[in-house]
């Protein structure tokens, strides 16, 4: 005679995207609660008289088509959000890899003939980054005087130019 064995059942059944859902729901809270802050906060600041940025609601109605469709292609420049961020995404790239070709070209010539070393050494004391630890006038002073070198000098102050110079030969 055969005896049917009962199977064992479990209290309760869990379901394994709400059990994996309540681990992750401490680190989830802050971060959107902080989104949520500053969604608000950039909402109430679009409503001000005089405001020139729209608001987060504004945005997703203008965009929603875009937000919905990426990948559509109606020809020219009408495309859909995908193909906008993969065209920046490929001039990037470009770019990336041009400066990088010419970086390393550049070094390795440096870095071979003593001759270039000496020749762009103060080129590059002059574009070499200011230091974070320096004076704010100091800062100040240097940006103005590269501003003043490329033509942009009169675009940030009226006043004349002090001579701040300081190469490191």
């Amino acid at each position: 005679m055969t005896i049917a064995q009962k199977r064992a059942t479990s209290p309760k059944l869990e379901n394994k995207f709400l059990s994996g859902l309540q681990k992750q729901l401490p680190e989830l809270i802050p971060p959107a609660i902080a989104l949520f802050i500053f969604l608000a906060i950039w909402q109430v600041f679009s409503w001000t008289p005089g405001a020139t940025l729209p608001g987060p609601i504004k945005v997703i109605q203008d965009t929603w088509i875009l937000i919905l469709y990426p990948f559509y292609d109606k020809g020219g420049t009408d495309k859909g959000l995908f193909w906008q961020i993969w065209a920046s995404l490929q001039r990037v790239a470009i770019s990336y890899t041009l400066a990088a070709i010419v970086g390393i070209g550049l070094g390795v010539l440096i870095g071979v003939n003593q001759t270039m070393a000496k020749a762009l050494d103060p080129l590059f004391q002059l574009l070499r980054t200011v230091y974070p630890t320096k004076p704010e006038a100091e800062k100040r002073a240097i940006v103005r005087d590269h501003l003043a070198m490329v033509g942009l000098g009169d675009a940030m102050e009226k006043k004349p130019m002090q001579k701040s110079w300081k190469f490191r030969l």
